[in-house]
């Protein structure tokens, strides 16, 4: 073990491209005991280990030699119907076939708390704001969407500025676009057109109004 560390401090030293003497004066030591810590001669102070570990931007499990490498928190998956375009999306596989039908979905929910840009999923969607578009393939609960909100089913949020496509009932605060729901409508101001298979409930609407009542 003191052999590899001696060769860590020689390798290290070599790959960031600075002298024995450069290496001593930061850490306070003379150049012959750097020296000797590289003809493996002595081993250095265990206090000094932090401070080489700093400089050389390691870990000190990294200067004996040991493997840190992190596993990684995702791979990637290169047959996907998608392009890498930094949408967050939460899907499901039975083995390696991917899930699409929502009716399959009815009992997944993906619950997301932090931010995104847009979130994409054939589940439900529990979140909070989200800076883009929201898609589902069945229920949305939300804070503020910046995008257009797309759902499958029922669509409960606070304030749209794109567009809301709802398959079932709607339940929102202000929408800056238009609305379309298969079933009822319950919301602010709507500043585009509203169509809705039942009742509508709504503020002021600047655009047309098509209701199935």
């Amino acid at each position: 073990m003191a052999e590899i560390i001696n060769q860590q401090i020689a390798a290290l030293r070599k790959n960031k491209g600075i002298t024995q003497e450069e290496l001593a004066g930061h850490l306070g030591v003379t150049n012959q005991t750097v020296s000797k810590w590289e003809l493996a001669a002595c081993c250095p102070d265990i206090q000094l280990l932090p401070e080489i570990a700093d400089y050389f931007d390691v870990t000190i499990d990294e200067l004996f030699g040991r493997d840190e490498t992190a596993k990684p928190e995702s791979s990637s998956i290169e047959s996907v119907p998608w392009d890498d375009d930094g949408t967050l999306r939460a899907v499901v596989f039975i083995g390696k076939k991917l899930m699409k039908k929502t009716d399959d979905l009815s009992e997944f929910t993906f619950e997301y708390d932090g931010e995104a840009l847009n979130i994409e999923c054939q589940c439900n969607i529990s979140c909070n704001d989200v800076e883009g578009g929201v898609n589902a393939g069945r229920d949305i609960s939300c804070n503020d969407v910046g995008g257009t909100a797309n759902a499958g089913r029922d669509i409960s949020c606070n304030d749209v500025c794109g567009n809301v496509n709802s398959g079932a009932s709607l339940t929102c605060n202000d929408i800056d676009g238009s609305v379309t729901a298969g079933s009822s409508i319950s919301c602010n101001d709507i500043c585009g057109n509203v169509t809705a298979g039942s009742t509508i409930n709504c503020g002021e609407i600047d655009g047309d109004i098509s209701s199935g009542e």
